[in-house]
């Protein structure tokens, strides 16, 4: 593991970030890393940006996705390399909301009919 690699990991740590959250992190930073085929600390603000238009157009990632590794390189370069970097002006895209499904009233009667006793139709 690289000394740059452990640091992230170790400012993962003292955040508490989830075993998850730190998989996904270092996962973003190291596809950075291979797109561009060096060191993620050498890297300038403009291939970052161009890296996110990549992982939009040419992978088609989901706005999710796309807002998780749009984080963990903020993350990556705002506290493990402490550097201010202008990702702020990157905005997260806007994930989907999904609405709740309704039942019918036929539904809702079946539903009732299905519990047995009147206890279990009160709940």
């Amino acid at each position: 593991m690289t000394a740059l690699r452990q640091r992230m990991v170790e400012d993962m740590q003292l955040r508490r970030f989830s075993p998850h959250t730190v998989e996904a992190y270092l996962r973003a930073v190291t596809k950075l890393s291979e797109f561009y085929k060096r060191s993620p600390d050498r890297i300038s603000k403009e291939e970052v940006r161009t890296f996110l238009v990549d992982v939009v157009k040419r992978k088609k990632a989901a706005p999710s996705t796309y807002n998780q590794v749009r984080c963990a390189l903020v993350f990556f370069y705002r506290v493990t390399l402490g550097r201010e970097f202008a990702l702020e002006r990157i905005l997260c895209q806007p994930t989907g909301k999904k609405l709740p499904t309704v039942l019918s009233q036929a539904e809702m009667v079946q539903f009732f009919q299905a519990a047995r006793s009147l206890k279990y139709r009160a709940l």
